[in-house]
């Protein structure tokens, strides 16, 4: 713990000193810039870090400790910017996690405002700043692949700086460190296998109806909103099929291109075991909102939707990481 915390005291101060003394950013060898105003930007990019942590009590004693330890010494020692810490973890929802970006991106003055994140694996998939471009582990990730998702948040604009922190209690940290160079030259393929088969059988039901709202929003939704309105609401659906402007044939064809079902020679993709299952779950949603009347609570977007016609089909993801309704377990 001590390894991390103090050196991102000592990297503080480090980008500090750049910060108050402009003059030394302009004195780095192999750097041309012209202005004060210049090499200030420069700084500006390396001003927040991205801290990662394989567990999230991990995190939380990195920002206790940082809180409690790091900040009041920094202060002492004359840096008057100490750490403004956000977390990124699985305990924040999206709304959370998009409210820190917008913030980062933003925030005219990058100075005056958040500079440390201490964030998990969830940073993996979707969250992407240009202002994140130092970055430093608190022990290596448990997989190369979580290892290369994560540093690939840092330096996705500018140069990054990615720093690993090893840790000695671990046999499987003290591996890399001792083959370092030859992993990172290797990392590609020592990725390992995803256990998850993608043409798995209960994939479909997953996803289904995602896939069909989003012909619906892209497609006929397009074509007929002026004529109709919108047709998020089940009584425009229920409507574009009464008057044959929205065909099932069609639907399904659709349907199956999306999942890929059949290649263009006329062969058959892993996927064409779905086209069973896809047309008899569109036959069924067809069916059932004809024989349904609707009110204006009624979207197929939502659980009273698509997966009231269809028992089987979940509601449509709004994100990579949803998989189900989340149940809360108490010990007593």
């Amino acid at each position: 713990m001590n390894s991390v915390v103090y050196s991102l005291k000592y990297l503080r101060k480090v980008v500090w000193n750049y910060y108050n003394n402009i003059e030394l950013v302009r004195n780095i060898p192999g750097i041309s810039l012209d202005s004060d105003e210049e090499a200030l930007e420069l700084v500006k990019d390396y001003w927040i870090f991205l801290q990662y942590n394989n567990v999230k009590m991990d995190g939380n004693r990195v920002i206790n400790a940082v809180d409690n330890i790091m900040n009041p010494q920094l202060l002492d020692e004359g840096c008057t910017i100490p750490f403004d810490i956000r977390k990124m973890t699985g305990d924040e929802n999206f709304q959370s996690v998009r409210q820190i970006l917008s913030e980062i991106e933003n925030n005219e003055d990058v100075f005056d405002g958040v500079n440390l994140i201490a964030a998990t694996s969830m940073i993996s998939h979707g969250v992407d700043a240009d202002r994140f471009n130092m970055m430093m582990f608190f022990g290596m990730p448990n997989n190369t692949a979580e290892y290369i998702q994560a540093y690939s948040r840092a330096g996705r604009k500018y140069p990054g700086i990615i720093i690993d922190i090893i840790r000695p209690t671990r046999e499987k940290d003290m591996s890399y460190l001792k083959y370092f160079v030859k992993f990172h030259e290797y990392k590609d393929i020592l990725v390992e296998p995803v256990p998850v088969n993608r043409w798995a059988s209960k994939a479909v039901e997953k996803t289904l109806s995602g896939i069909l709202s989003a012909i619906l929003m892209n497609h006929y939704d397009l074509k007929y909103q002026f004529e109709y309105r919108n047709l998020y609401d089940m009584k425009v659906f229920k409507k574009l099929i009464e008057a044959e402007l929205i065909n099932r044939e069609d639907i399904i064809e659709q349907v199956k291109k999306a999942y890929g079902c059949q290649t263009e020679d006329g062969g058959n993709n892993p996927s064409y075991n779905y086209i069973q299952f896809i047309e008899d779950s569109i036959n069924k949603v067809f069916t059932n909102i004809v024989d349904k009347s609707f009110t204006d609570q009624y979207y197929y977007l939502g659980y009273t939707g698509l997966p009231m016609l269809d028992s089987r089909l979940s509601i449509p993801m709004n994100s990579l990481r949803y998989t189900d309704k989340n149940v809360n377990i108490e010990l007593r």
